[in-house]
């Protein structure tokens, strides 16, 4: 049973319950949009760490075009730090971009 302490502050109190509801789901949705994108990455790199360029430039061309750059750039990077191979960033983005047209 609920003890009430009168009309206003039970109505404060379902009002905070209710924000407080809605602030979980924004957060939950938002931890799972970045989630996603933690888990993307993953998949991109380890198709570059294999060498699957195919794979790769098609999953890079599905990629927001504010995000591709940036993708690259890292990929690239950690490729290069481990002492594997990557293809020059003008030609995979030119690759990339080429295959929206396919």
């Amino acid at each position: 049973m609920k003890t009430s302490f009168g009309e206003y502050f039970d109505n404060q109190h379902d009002a905070i319950v209710k924000a407080m509801q809605d602030k979980n789901k924004q957060l939950n949705v938002e931890w799972m949009e970045a989630y996603e994108k933690r888990e993307h990455l993953k998949i991109l790199q380890r198709h570059a760490l294999n060498y699957n360029w195919g794979v790769l430039r098609k999953m890079i061309a599905e990629l927001p075009d504010h995000r591709r750059g940036d993708t690259l750039e890292m990929l690239k990077k950690t490729n290069n730090d481990l002492g594997k191979v990557f293809p020059d960033i003008q030609w995979f983005q030119k690759r990339a971009d080429e295959s929206k047209h396919i």
